[in-house]
């Protein structure tokens, strides 16, 4: 995969903790599952044009003071020569960002509607100029200078498996983490690839052992302590040898207890002396036995949340909490999707090279909100390819309904740059106590919410992110 070297960077005169958007390119064309790396700031432009050009060629800003502006210029011949403009406004409330189309033959369409006046932009929407896919972030200029010296000067991110800031801010912190023995939790939604981010955190550990793993939901209560500790022969009905548990298993190496939050309190107990003293019993043993193992626990649930209701050990919680790694769903790192693409035909023996997909595929795609993320996604594409017998042409009518219907929905709150306040249409954002009991009331339907409060399904995420709540919990 190849990057660009953006010249834009975040204007040095702003606090880190101040708001300021960067435009990710998220991919297109007929094979979007190559990606070229390109990050956009938007810090110190007033406005940025984007058109067709021979080449990909980045104009650095031009003009004085804050009447700046940089053009973007991309070999996409669906795109007009000026084909959009994305402004941003400076005023008492800060930065406001939006969308202008220049008339170009296409259109400009923001998070699947095409827009006919300018359009107020939000964290997380989709841009669409020609066959070109964008994002828009909003993030505190701290992050983005810290993340785009990462990714573009050379440091210790070695691998491009991502664009989502928040993916490279954790594989950031998994690169200081990993060589030392300190317990990790990592938390996301069911699909996120947490096991996946395990086994990363194990390689990278240096540690001569296996990585083994414990689904705490999958095995029996009765079963679990033998199952992590192991068992003397005649220590219950049916143990006819002795048996080495996990954690025996694992010593030396590391001990993923995935879905720890499904562990009984009883055995969470026995587990913490492990993690204390690096002992344990086996079941019907008196001999204590020894363990050097580094613990990995990986959960959708929120562990503080089960600590303050009795649920969880905040004793047990204290010793893994070494670090926490919080991977976003896949509708948060939409830009990332034409990366798993690739990843995912590849590993269902897809040839690249013989197939293409199609605009409307794509852009279904990105807009689907992929409620069991990246699981969800490639059994989507495995369906999309078995009906594709060619293995040459991926079209919309390929792809399951759910994801077909996601070109039905789409964010069609599109109002004047000018005229629209950062607040849904009547009253304001709900309190927090309001999105609970819509979300409550709706058993965690995002669509049923977003039609109760007169908005669309991705200001619903936002105000959820902002309030910290965990939508998952809600659909459990």
């Amino acid at each position: 995969m190849e990057q660009a070297t953006v010249p834009l960077r975040p204007d040095d005169d702003h606090g880190d903790d101040d708001v300021q958007a960067v435009l990710i390119r998220i991919g297109g064309g007929e094979r979007p599952y190559r990606p070229r790396r390109l990050m956009v700031p938007l810090g110190d432009v007033s406005e940025v044009i984007l058109g067709r050009g021979d080449e990909e060629r980045l104009e650095p800003p031009a003009g004085r003071g804050r009447a700046r502006t940089a053009r973007v210029y991309l070999a996409d011949s669906a795109m007009s020569t000026n084909h959009a403009r994305l402004i941003c406004v400076v005023g008492a409330g800060g930065r406001t960002y939006g969308l202008a189309d220049l008339e170009s033959t296409n259109g400009s369409l923001v998070n699947g509607v095409r827009i006919e006046a300018p359009r107020t932009l939000g964290h997380g929407d989709l841009i669409e100029t020609g066959q070109t896919f964008w994002k828009l972030w909003l993030r505190p200029v701290g992050q983005l200078d810290r993340v785009l010296k990462l990714a573009y000067d050379g440091g210790p991110i070695r691998y491009p498996s991502s664009f989502s800031f928040d993916v490279l801010e954790a594989q950031l912190k998994l690169d200081a983490i990993a060589p030392t023995d300190l317990p990790v939790i990592i938390r996301g939604e069911t699909g996120t690839g947490k096991e996946g981010m395990a086994e990363e955190v194990h390689r990278r550990s240096g540690r001569s052992g296996r990585l083994v793993a414990l689904n705490c939901a999958a095995v029996p209560e009765g079963l679990m302590e033998s199952e992590l500790f192991g068992h003397r022969k005649g220590a219950f009905s049916g143990a006819v040898a002795d048996k080495a548990g996990l954690v025996e298993e694992a010593d030396g190496g590391t001990l993923l207890l995935d879905e720890v939050g499904d562990m009984p309190l009883a055995l969470q107990a026995k587990l913490l002396r492990v993690l204390q003293e690096g002992s344990f019993l086996r079941l019907g043993d008196p001999r204590v036995r020894q363990a050097n193992v580094r613990f990995v626990a990986a959960t959708h649930r929120d562990l503080p949340r089960m600590v303050k209701e009795g649920s969880f050990r905040g004793d047990l919680y204290a010793r893994l909490n070494g670090l926490t790694l919080n991977l976003p769903p896949l509708r948060e790192r939409r830009e990332d999707l034409c990366i798993l693409l690739s990843a995912l035909l590849l590993r269902q023996g897809v040839d690249l090279e013989r197939l293409t997909v199609s605009h409307e595929a794509l852009r279904a795609l990105l807009l689907h909100d992929w409620p069991f993320n990246v699981r969800e996604l490639e059994q989507a594409l495995a369906v999309a390819m078995a009906f594709a017998r060619d293995g040459e042409r991926l079209k919309l009518s390929h792809l399951p309904e759910e994801v077909q219907r996601a070109l039905e929905h789409g964010d069609s709150d599109g109002e004047a740059v000018e005229a629209r306040r950062p607040a849904r249409r009547r009253g304001g954002p709900p309190s927090r106590d309001e999105l609970v009991r819509a979300l409550e009331q709706h058993g965690g339907n995002v669509s049923a919410v977003a039609r109760e409060l007169e908005t669309t399904r991705m200001q619903v995420h936002r105000w959820a992110k902002r309030h910290d709540i965990d939508l998952d919990s809600f659909r459990e």
